[in-house]
């Protein structure tokens, strides 16, 4: 239902672009010709202002999600997991019942404030993921056990997009509505039945020794993010995933740039995203194999290599078809690096703190969507995508000299992002070996001696004849396993 709301919001939106002259009764709405609208015959117009407004849409449905993740976690650590996700499946059938009231009404700024104010109450409802992530960290304690289960969720998630792609863009968008009301309030309905499962269905999987009390000052969504500075591990690799979402953030407008600079039909780009969906159902049957190969850090560096690739093919996008697609395929191919990134950073905190701990990361990449999303609709929008849609001169020449803005700005913010998350990996791997065995230490009430190995009255104090040493440089070797590092 998730992924079926989001490929539909954009074609929605193009049937509430109004502009003279309107659509030609009897036109062919299966051609790529089509704008889109009935009250709009501008294809470039209705594709440019419909990506602006669902730029601003999405950017504030990242906002308030920002703002409300650390606070959801929060509650999800005191309350246990099954509410985030019934939280968050409501807020979605809220989102959709109130697009469909916008759909109602057809156009008109009562519309766009609808629409944008729906986004708003998903926004700050959308936790569902992050709880998911917590119910897992609470199965699994070792990292590329993690890892490899993450990688399962990841292709359970491509599978059931698939399923809800090929339901969109065969039995919906292939119709070329152009009304999306009753499709809107179906979904709705759907989605609060999908939100009432969940409380029957899902297995709580925080015990109720391990929550946290509720405290109000810990409740406050700014003090939350404050898990982001507990050490520099944490603190570096937050920075990083800043600036790679601000450059996965570009993937807003590809939809619209496919529509504007390629006259893709809207069944041909459901088509696409099938494909796409498929391609990465497959990296995440390889990621699970991978990341038990060659450990959960690799896998992810190898995967944040494919995500800047990306980036730089689509900077000559709007002049050729071919370096589009290949940036697609190695688009797929960068969602190996989600769950190896999942099994390294839910090692670093306890049980009770995942929740908190994955809404905080939330944040960061919510805070760099909020901020980025409108920034490449707007830039979009003034430009043009090349193609048809670029502005051309009184002769009819076409001017798309800077169709290409929009990718160098994704380029710039994932050549930060990369160069972060390599100043990570080779600064703080030794540091953080090093913390580690200091904090198994610390946890097990060890004196300097006994840590040392020194003591003959460990089997006394611990019930065993392992020494101190021995017990850290075990969490070690697991580090190292887990980095795909042998261990001595």
């Amino acid at each position: 239902l998730g992924i079926m709301r989001a490929l539909m919001f954009f074609s929605f939106l193009r049937t509430t672009i109004d502009c003279d002259p309107d659509t030609p009764a009897g036109f062919d709405k299966s051609s790529g010709k089509w704008s889109g609208s009935d009250i709009c015959a501008s294809r470039c117009t209705v594709a440019e202002d419909a990506q602006l407004i669902k730029g601003i849409a999405d950017g504030t449905e990242q906002a308030f999600q920002c703002v409300m993740l650390p606070f959801l976690g929060y509650l999800g650590d005191v309350l246990g997991r099954k509410p985030m996700v019934f939280i968050s499946l409501t807020g979605l059938s809220m989102n959709l019942l109130m697009l469909g009231i916008a759909s109602h009404l057809e156009s008109g700024s009562a519309v766009t404030a609808l629409v944008i104010l729906s986004s708003a109450v998903k926004g700050a409802t959308e936790c569902g993921f992050a709880g998911v992530i917590s119910m897992i960290a609470d199965r699994y304690s070792h990292p590329q056990q993690r890892g490899s289960s993450f990688g399962a969720l990841q292709f359970s998630k491509a599978t059931f997009n698939v399923v809800g792609v090929s339901i969109m863009a065969g039995a919906i968008l292939s119709r070329n509505l152009s009304h999306y009301t009753a499709v809107l309030f179906a979904m709705s309905g759907m989605t609060l039945g999908a939100a009432l499962l969940s409380l029957c269905l899902l297995t709580e999987t925080l015990p109720i020794a391990m929550r946290q009390k509720f405290v109000c000052t810990e409740a406050n969504p700014f003090k939350n993010i404050g898990i982001l500075r507990r050490n520099g591990y944490i603190t570096t690799i937050a920075f990083g995933i800043f600036f790679m979402s601000a450059a996965a953030s570009v993937i807003m407008i590809l939809q619209a740039f496919a529509t504007a600079a390629y006259s893709f039909s809207q069944t041909k780009i459901g088509v696409i995203l099938a494909i796409i969906l498929m391609l990465i159902i497959c990296f995440s049957v390889l990621s699970i194999k991978v990341i038990k190969e060659f450990g959960n850090k690799r896998v992810f560096l190898t995967g944040m290599g494919f995500a800047i690739a990306t980036t730089y093919l689509f900077i000559a996008a709007p002049y050729t078809q071919v370096v589009f697609f290949v940036g697609l395929f190695l688009l797929a191919g960068s969602s190996i690096a989600t769950p190896s990134f999942q099994g390294i950073i839910t090692k670093m905190v306890e049980s009770e703190d995942q929740a908190k701990l994955q809404s905080a990361l939330g944040s960061v990449a919510l805070l760099a969507a909020a901020i980025f999303v409108p920034a490449y609709s707007a830039i979009f929008a003034a430009v043009g995508s090349g193609g048809d849609c670029s502005d051309g001169d009184d002769n009819g020449n076409v001017d798309d000299q800077y169709a290409w803005a929009p990718f160098a700005l994704c380029a710039t913010n994932a050549t930060i992002g990369v160069s972060l998350v390599l100043y990570w990996n080779s600064h703080f791997e030794a540091e953080h070996e090093r913390a580690t065995m200091d904090e198994v230490v610390g946890a097990k009430g060890w004196s300097d001696g006994e840590a040392l190995g020194d003591g003959s009255d460990l089997p006394s104090k611990h019930g065993g004849d392992q020494g101190a040493e021995d017990a850290a440089l075990g969490v070690i070797e697991t580090e190292m396993q887990d980095n795909g590092q042998p261990p001595s």
